[in-house]
């Protein structure tokens, strides 16, 4: 699975690289982690055993939808919780995930559903 790559322009991409050469802080990268009886990750406990000490706490977010631009109040609500780059490397090496839409502060964004070996359920998670 490809790494993250964000659909950005040509300008933002611009804005980016003049911000690196400026020598402008980087915005830290952050990941989604679906919290989910359907997962191994079933609390952030569990969530912890692969990563170590997490400091985000567990929030709640609207499933969304690739062809949709606004988030629908009505949608399934998911739990998930923040990991950073070195702590998402982790779940990388040591499992396999799905990206799924959802409405995080109001913004689309990925979240990470890390799949049960052996289940055919990872299906429904898949966007």
């Amino acid at each position: 699975m490809p790494r993250d790559r964000f659909p950005w322009t040509a300008e933002q991409w611009d804005a980016a690289r003049a911000a690196m050469a400026r020598g402008d802080p980087r915005p830290k990268l952050i990941f989604p982690i679906i919290i989910s009886d359907m997962s191994p990750i079933t609390s952030k406990a569990k969530l912890e055993e692969i990563t170590g000490p997490v400091t985000a706490e567990v929030e709640w977010a609207h499933r969304g939808s690739a062809m949709k631009d606004t988030e629908d109040p009505n949608a399934e609500k998911i739990m998930y919780c923040i990991v950073e780059g070195k702590q998402w490397d982790l779940i990388q090496e040591r499992s396999e995930t799905r990206m799924v839409m959802l409405w995080v502060n109001g913004q689309k964004k990925y979240g990470w559903f890390v799949v049960k070996h052996g289940s055919r359920d990872d299906d429904d998670w898949s966007s």
